[in-house]
């Protein structure tokens, strides 16, 4: 999914040259679904020791070229490199399960512009190590 705001932004860089400016992407999990602008709800990313989202400088180095994949309906860019979480402890010593994950321009608001849902929600405890390798996490311009 991407936000309505992002949206428009998209659209004024496509068709009227207007930079997006955004120098880092920030990876996240989400343990509720986002709503249509992007908001992420209150206390729905995980608090547990070794989760913070992750920096992603917007380069090729990260992203890869846009291409056609049989699986989504439209043009999709993956990721080039493994995103990974060391989960230390969970919280109170508890399962934190996650169902979506987000790209924001943000490290710290809650608000994303990018975010999907994973087709199995993630268990997060102590001592896990969560990949998403090279090449798996498809990013889309598309709300369908």
């Amino acid at each position: 999914m991407i936000s309505k705001s992002f949206a428009n932004s998209v659209n004024a860089a496509i068709f009227g040259g207007v930079s997006l400016d955004i120098d880092n992407w920030y990876f996240g999990f989400s343990t509720m679904a986002l709503d249509e602008d992007g908001n992420i709800p209150d206390d729905a990313e995980p608090k547990i020791t070794g989760y913070s989202r992750i920096p992603m400088p917007n380069t090729s180095e990260y992203f890869n070229t846009p291409a056609y994949y049989p699986t989504s309906p439209i043009s999709s860019v993956t990721n080039a490199k493994d995103i990974a979480f060391k989960i230390i402890s969970g919280s109170n010593g508890s399962e934190v399960i996650v169902t979506h994950w987000f790209l924001s321009n943000s490290q710290t608001d809650n608000v994303a512009q990018v975010w999907g849902e994973f087709k199995n929600p993630i268990s997060l405890t102590g001592s896990a190590t969560v990949r998403i390798p090279a090449g798996n996490l498809f990013l889309t311009i598309n709300n369908g």
